[in-house]
């Protein structure tokens, strides 16, 4: 007997799990539980493949320059985690001298919960470490600053 689990999906996740009781097929019982809860909380499924991660940040550029300059990510297209996570990476580029920072979301068209709170988090932890921070949401005022 064992209660190893291994689970991937291509280009946005790979996860395994450990525990010891089984349920009748074979399978860990607390591995099973936690791949449908991390499926479900985070919108993973096997047959809903998303676009290319990449493809989320249209632009990462600096407007203007030296104390008015701003960082702009620009995103774009459907944000999931996969894509969230792109845009986790590209924040970790800007340098602490990008006082001022901005997510552009004006040609983005969906975001799930995850990527919601993946991109909240990113916004806090600019906020944390010095930058002014603003979401540029069409839905929204224009210009937003985060605090």
């Amino acid at each position: 007997m064992a209660g190893g689990l291994i689970g991937a999906l291509p280009g946005q996740i790979g996860i395994a799990t450990f525990s010891p009781r089984l349920d009748g097929h074979g399978n860990s019982v607390r591995g099973v539980s936690l791949f449908e809860r991390f499926s479900s909380d985070m919108g993973l499924h096997v047959m809903e493949v998303p676009a290319a991660a990449r493809a989320v940040v249209r632009s990462h550029h600096v407007v203007g320059s030296g104390p008015n300059a701003l960082r702009v990510l620009q995103l774009q297209g459907g944000v999931g985690f996969a894509g969230a996570e792109r845009v986790v990476q590209e924040a970790m580029d800007i340098l602490p001298s990008d006082v001022r920072v901005a997510l552009d979301l004006t040609r983005v068209y969906s975001i799930d919960d995850v990527a919601r709170r993946v991109l909240l988090e990113v916004a806090r932890r600019l906020t944390l470490a010095g930058h002014e921070v603003y979401l540029v949401d069409p839905e929204a005022n224009p210009l937003t600053r985060l605090r």
